[in-house]
């Protein structure tokens, strides 16, 4: 596993939107707010793409972004994918 890019602390709005921009970049399309990152796998060698430790960390910001965001994390995400990649 290569080492994790920095990703953004969650504490309000702005940084939720920051880190579904992070995670639209980071994990492209297959990103979806209800997928666990422990989940998330190497399609080549269906190996976990995270380890166990920052997948615990992702998943305490995710956790906190929909805290923020609510229901509007999938309109936000769906966002931020688009602008990251174009539309869907």
């Amino acid at each position: 596993m290569k080492k994790l890019p920095r990703f953004p602390k969650v504490v309000d709005r702005d940084s939720a939107r920051a880190f579904l921009t992070w995670c639209a970049k980071h994990i492209g399309g297959g990103f979806h707010p209800d997928t666990r990152f422990t989940d998330y796998v190497v399609n080549k060698t269906n190996k976990a793409t995270f380890t166990k430790g920052c997948a615990y960390k992702l998943q305490t910001e995710l956790n906190i972004t929909f805290a923020i965001l609510g229901d509007k994390i999938y309109d936000v995400a769906m966002e931020e994918y688009n602008k990251a990649h174009g539309e869907f």
